[in-house]
């Protein structure tokens, strides 16, 4: 999977995120949303991807963002 691939899913993902209590999805979901591009989830990147989305859940931006009152997307 691409560099520019791998960042599309995960914005995807965090998209789909209630950052007030952010749940990680799972590898299937995971493996859905790469699927979609029409590309063949290879677990690695499976595990990659939702190994970004994990530190972004855990992040202080995270809570940052679920903090603000205005947030522009």
């Amino acid at each position: 999977m691409s560099k520019l691939l791998r960042g599309t899913v995960v914005h995807g993902l965090l998209e789909r995120m209630d950052f007030a209590r952010p749940v990680v999805p799972g590898d299937e979901e995971v493996a859905a949303a790469i699927a979609l591009h029409g590309v063949e989830a290879l677990p690695d990147e499976v595990a990659d991807v939702r190994a970004m989305v994990e530190r972004v859940a855990a992040s202080e931006l995270r809570a940052r963002i679920h903090a603000a009152r205005r947030v522009r997307t």
